[in-house]
Formats: structure tokens, sequence, C-alpha cells
């Protein structure tokens, strides 16, 4: 594991509770994620259920979020529409199993970096080389613009 527990917002247990709006909505470790950067505060990530109760809804907040078993997924129709309008949208993914979350950035960080934008290109892709990355990934981090992966 890349986060400290004693880090993360989970502190003491694998669940963490966020209020989210007007309602109260958790999170566990183990739990099937989607996870996008955050438009309106970019330092940030934003975790929506992808399964159970809160399926669909964000259910909390981290600047570094740890996935295994992930893979990333583009709408199409919404990024065509976000370069038609010059406009950004959520619709970009890296979906995967929570492992760790927290607010503090892991610092150092070294293997293939995989990045986003949809006025690039329509699909994540290498950092340095810039080819797409289609297959899945074993364990990854997300900070900030990047998709690091272990």
């Amino acid at each position: 594991m890349l986060i400290d527990k004693a880090n993360s917002i989970f502190s003491n247990t694998d669940t963490a509770e966020f209020d989210i709006r007007t309602a109260r909505r958790s999170i566990k470790i183990g739990d099937i994620v989607k996870v996008y950067r955050n438009l309106n505060r970019p330092a940030f990530h934003s975790l929506m259920a992808a399964e159970g109760p809160f399926k669909g809804k964000v259910v909390g907040y981290a600047k570094s979020v740890e996935l295994h078993d992930a893979f990333f997924k583009v709408s199409k129709a919404s990024q065509q529409r976000a370069v038609r309008e010059s406009r950004r949208n959520v619709h970009a993914f890296c979906i995967g199993t929570l492992c760790m979350a927290s607010d503090i950035l892991v610092p150092e960080l070294s293997g293939k970096v995989v990045t986003y934008n949809p006025f690039f290109e329509a699909y994540f892709f290498d950092r340095e080389t810039k080819t797409p990355v289609i297959e899945g990934v074993e364990h990854c981090l997300i900070q900030g613009a990047n998709v690091h992966i272990m």
C-alpha cells in the first residue's frame, strides 16, 4: 500500500463517512468506485460508488486514491460534447477496488504515468509515449491529473 492508513480518510476503521450536501454517505475499503477529477476543486478527486446503496452517488473526496484491479472508461458522447462546446464535463473515470484514499499526496512516485485530456485525445494515454492505455491495471495511485501505475 502506498498510502499510509494513519494519513488516510479511514483513520482507525475500514469505513469513512462523508456529509455530501444534505446526505450522509459512507464508503469502505474494498468497495468498487469510479474516480474522477473534481472539476470545481482540481486538487481533489470525487469517489462515486459503483455498487451498493449509494450506487451512482458521490461518496467522498480525496487528493490521493489507491485502487486495485482498475480500468479506464471514457464516455465517447460526453467527450465529443466537451470538445464541441469547449467546456469540461465529467465523462472519464478510473474504476476499481478501493484500497485507500487520503488528503495527503504521496511524494516521489515511480512507474508508468497515465493521464487524460479530452481536448488532446479521446482516451487515457501514457504521458511519456502518448500511446493509448486500454488494458486494465493491477494497482494504481491517482493524484492530480495523473494515474501512476505500479
